[in-house]
């Protein structure tokens, strides 16, 4: 009797030694990515964006609506239009976007280009910042006249 209680006991501490197993784990569904259609309408509702009524997605930020001639830093409400572009950004699935900073002064094209470069960093850290990954956002800095900040759908 005392073997099958030290043969029972064992079999017990062998039955609970494996535990409980552990739940599988959740994996979350990847956002479905959105039309260029969808992303065309849901654009349109970001403050101070135009966009290019052509083929393909391009959104630009003309003017001084981002940044003062001259800045590289943005204008004070630069800052209100760059969270709803960074939220709009993260929500819009694994879609790129190749992004093309732009400067134009009186001063020089070398001095344009050292502009446009500023910029382009500022705005790679800023998105960085706000957990936009740099593959899903390119950014290239050219000196040259067009719109300060573009955003262009990759295919």
């Amino acid at each position: 009797m005392r073997n099958g209680l030290i043969g029972l006991l064992l079999l017990l501490l062998w039955g609970c030694a494996g535990g409980t197993p552990s739940p599988a784990p959740v994996v979350e569904a990847a956002a479905p990515t959105p039309s260029a259609a969808e992303l065309r309408a849901s654009a349109a509702l970001l403050p101070g964006v135009e966009i290019d009524p052509g083929e393909g997605l391009t959104l630009r930020y003309p003017g001084e609506r981002l940044f003062s001639a001259g800045a590289a830093l943005p204008l004070a409400g630069g800052v209100e239009m760059l969270e709803p572009l960074a939220d709009w950004l993260a929500a819009s699935g694994r879609v790129r976007w190749r992004g093309t900073v732009r400067a134009a002064t009186d001063v020089s094209p070398e001095y344009d280009r050292q502009l446009a470069q500023a910029r382009a960093e500022l705005l790679g850290r800023y998105f960085t910042n706000r957990g936009i990954d740099r593959e899903k956002l390119e950014l290239t800095a050219e000196g040259g006249t067009g719109a300060p900040f573009e955003l262009e759908l990759r295919e």
